[in-house]
């Protein structure tokens, strides 16, 4: 109940969080939880439901009124529901909900702490306006085993109201009354730091805490009159009136106007699934008895015997015991670090044929954190940062070993674009500065061969291009799109007239530009899919036409500097349907905000929204669906099953240098055949921050590779986001040893085909095939700023049952009809079993 104040006639309810129904009976740790909140005003007299939604989802949260009124949700869990073991992805991250904001602005998320705190855990406010937090067990007994081990650690919360920043306001009380009457004045003295300030009289109950839900809480903002005396404030207050407002007993008032997280204890004896504050400065932990090891039976004799009711006294440690159980359940997908220190924060990864990947950072940012091999360096005068550089911006990671081998670029590369060309070149192009109108091709090779960038000399771009979108088209060239400035489209080989002017850009662009690097999808049919900002069209290129406008995507802004990701769906069957999904942005002005130096804008919640929209259907509109998280900058991957995983980025702020915080570090299994409401899944969280300049790429192998992250204009490695250097893979739950049996082994495969042509796979499967396998084309795009540049999925047509000899099974398969469902390249082709790939074989699609 929000705080009682006025007249005391009004009270307001909100409820946050929950699960979904049926995530308890059938046990679904993964099922996301609740993340809507409803606030309902008890007293009126139509009283009806006001709906908002959290920037994270959250089952078991505990909501704490603070002494001025807002309200801090933590704890919990992301996914599952209560119940031992029945949930997972901790919910770390607290909000703060300022309920006199207006609806939509009314949430900021806070600093993240790293103790999870699950089922039978609690959060008590303090006298000193701090947040205990204890507890946490979701196991029967006391298990000291990972993921979420029984937790006896004791840690408090501080809201900013306590950061040094507000020193200047924190009052002090001289001598206040320890009874006070109903309805009756009493005087409080009290000394501001400031005395150009507003005061509040608040009281505040002391409840009791268990189960997400604070018994008796309540605050009550009281009726008062200050008088200035000298140095010192007298302020008379009025008690509440009666016990309805405040019922009887003792409350504490603070007098009140950096998220920070302090240890307490480290070992308090018990998981307190119970907490209670006391008047004496004294914390009651309050846990049960029956909890010696794990009895199926229930059997409730105690092996020993224990104290579950214990005081802690805010300045000293208690006991500690110990009990071995049982491990819980682990949310989907595993993490690796392939390399430490890959000298260079990828802005820019693609990955090659070669069993290789490009890692490209940018020129113009002085030292990298690898030479260039021989004694090698760069000399530009025009470089802004070193003019004599002898470190590498580039580099090459050998997937076989995790090797690493410095490449040279020459221009700046940086926020630029591009694309494999049909015999597997990377052209990439565009940057800043020098590198504005420049073509770059890398040809792969084998690691231990000696390729490297070349700069072409004989053309540039007709115009500089920086954040541009590049897309093969199905004659095997490529579109340019965009830019800063730039309206217009060009092609690689260039085409008579160069740059072609094309309006949309500017006019989906806003004061804050919302329309850089756009999102480009090559449909079936040959037109292009082309959103910026919120706005999107169908556009024929050789034309130069727009044939369809898209309604508005509802949400705000959605590409750079505000960028959530896109993707096209799998296209199959006839390959006549093609659906586009967005997901995550910025609200619009958090860029602008911290541009103008609002730094309070870095803490602006992301959206949590994705529109999807079949793009080839007469009728297009949006259909509308809420992520587990919100989300700016993360990056969508489609995996080779034709699920999407949504991963890096941070849940508040925008894209820029330093300007978004509390990095998102749990990924997001999207399912689009699943129904509406069913089809995100919370997967393994990983340790590493990756926000602004970060990228995810598909593996041959069927892994996610992640790189880069550099928050800051140069290479930094102190603060809160220092620039990552390291390289790590995550696998998706179809490579847990709990598939293997089902993963396919290609044994032989074409190396070239051509379109519309059937060819034979033959591949091995570990046990007895039960299922219906699938071959599958993956593209390898070019993966920057939160979208990957001509990604694409094609689900061949299998023409003929799969037939088995000796073990072996043959598939014949029809390849896409033309270059419009799948542009000439080399492609990773996959073979699907149960929704478990094989290692992908490498393609060429060749007319």
């Amino acid at each position: 109940m929000l705080a009682l104040e006025g007249n005391y006639s009004t009270a307001t309810i909100v409820i946050c969080g929950g699960a979904q129904y049926d995530a308890y009976q059938n046990n679904n740790v993964n099922l996301p939880a609740e993340g809507s909140c409803g606030r309902i005003v008890a007293t009126d007299p139509n009283p009806y439901w006001e709906m908002d939604t959290m920037p994270i989802v959250r089952i078991m949260g505990e909501m704490v009124m603070l002494p001025t009124g807002d309200v801090v949700i933590m704890n919990g869990a992301q996914a599952g529901s209560q119940g031992f073991g029945l949930a997972t992805n901790p919910a770390l991250n607290p909000v703060l909900y300022q309920p006199d904001q207006p609806l939509g602005s009314r949430f900021t998320t806070l600093n993240p702490t790293t103790i999870p705190r699950l089922y039978h855990s609690t959060a008590n406010l303090l006298p000193d306006g701090r947040i205990l937090l204890a507890g946490s067990n979701t196991h029967w007994a006391y298990t000291w085993v990972q993921p979420f081990p029984t937790e006896l650690r004791i840690e408090t919360f501080s809201p900013d109201y306590l950061s040094a920043n507000n020193l200047n306001c924190r009052p002090v009380v001289v001598g206040p009354p320890e009874t006070v009457c109903y309805g009756k004045e009493f005087e409080l003295l009290v000394t501001v730091p400031s005395l150009e300030t507003i005061v509040e009289v608040n009281i505040a109950s002391a409840p009791f805490s268990t189960h997400s839900f604070s018994q008796g809480q309540r605050l009550v903002k009281l009726v008062t009159n200050v008088i200035l005396e000298g140095k010192q404030l007298r302020i008379r207050c009025r008690a509440p009136p009666n016990g309805m407002v405040a019922p009887p007993g003792h409350h504490r008032h603070p007098e009140l106007h950096p998220n920070t997280w302090e240890l307490l204890v480290s070992n308090a004896g018990i998981s307190s699934m119970h907490t209670a504050v006391t008047r004496f400065n004294t914390v009651v932990l309050l846990d049960r008895t029956d909890i010696g090891p794990s009895r199926p039976n229930r059997e409730h004799s105690l092996p020993f015997t224990m104290a579950a009711l214990i005081y802690l006294c805010l300045k000293f440690l208690c006991f500690a015991f110990a009990i071995i159980g049982t491990r819980a359940q682990c949310p989907p997908g595993t993490w690796e670090l392939l390399v430490e220190n890959a000298g260079i924060a990828s802005m820019h990864t693609a990955v090659t044929r070669w069993n290789t990947v490009v890692l490209l950072d940018r020129t113009g940012i002085g030292l990298s954190n690898i030479s260039l091999p021989n004694g090698e360096c760069r000399d530009d005068p025009t470089d802004l940062a070193l003019t004599h550089d002898c470190s590498a911006h580039s580099v090459l990671l050998n997937l076989d070993d995790n090797s690493i081998r410095p490449l040279e670029i020459l221009t700046d590369t940086w926020c630029s674009s591009g694309q494999f060309l049909p015999d597997g070149t990377l052209l990439q192009s565009g940057g800043n500065d020098d590198g504005a109108t420049k073509f770059r091709t890398f040809t792969p090779c084998e690691f231990t061969s000696s390729c490297d960038w070349v700069e072409l000399q004989n053309i540039t771009l007709s115009q500089g291009r920086w954040y541009a979108t590049n897309q093969i088209l199905p004659d095997g060239s490529i579109i340019m799109v965009g830019g800063i400035g730039i309206s217009s489209v060009e092609y690689y080989p260039p085409r008579p007239g160069g740059a072609v002017n094309f309006p949309f850009l500017a006019e989906s662009g806003d004061n804050q530009t919302d329309n850089l690097y756009p999102y480009v999808h090559l449909l079936p049919q040959g037109n292009l899919f082309i959103f910026a900002n919120n706005q999107s069209v169908l556009y024929d290129y050789n034309e130069n036409e727009i044939v369809t406008f898209f309604p508005q995507l509802p949400g705000g802004p959605r590409n750079y500097p505000s960028a959530g990701s896109s993707v096209m769906l799998a296209l199959e069957g006839n390959y006549s349907t093609a659906t586009i999904v967005i997901c995550g942005g910025a609200q619009y002005g958090a860029y602008l905000n911290q541009s103008l130096g609002n730094d309070s804008s870095v803490n602006s919640t992301a959206n949590g929204s994705c529109g999807r929209i079949v793009a080839t259907d007469p009728n297009p509109a949006w259909e509308m669906e809420d992520m587990p998280l919100v989300r700016i900058m993360g990056d969508m991957v489609m995996l080779p099953t034709g699920d999407v995983v949504i991963i890096n980025g941070a849940q508040a702020g925008s894209q820029g240098f330093g300007f978004a915080t509390n990095p998102c570090l749990t990924p997001v299994l999207y399912q689009p055949d699943q129904t509406e409401g069913s089809r995100f899944m919370m997967l393994n969280p990983g340790s590493i921050p990756r926000m602004y300049h970060s990228t995810a790429n598909l593996l041959p192998d069927g892994r996610i590779l992640i790189a880069g992250s550099n928050t800051n204009y140069y290479y930094t490695f102190t603060g809160d986001f220092p620039t990552e250097l390291r390289v790590e893979a995550f696998s998706p739950d179809y490579l847990s040893a709990d598939n293997s049996n089902l993963r396919p082994v290609v044994v032989k495969a074409p190396q070239m085909v051509q379109y519309g042509n059937l060819y034979n796979v033959i591949v091995t499967v570990p046990s007895s095939l039960t299922g219906t396998l699938e071959v599958n084309f993956a593209s390898a795009p070019f993966a920057t700023h939160s979208f990957s540049q001509g990604q694409r999925l094609v689900k061949l047509n299998i023409t003929r049952n799969v037939s088995q000899v000796n073990g072996l099974y043959r598939i014949v398969f029809q390849t896409p009809p033309n270059g419009m469902v799948a542009p000439p390249g080399y492609y990773m082709m996959f073979v699907v079993n149960q929704g478990v790939p094989s290692v992908a074989r490498w393609v060429q699609l060749t007319s």
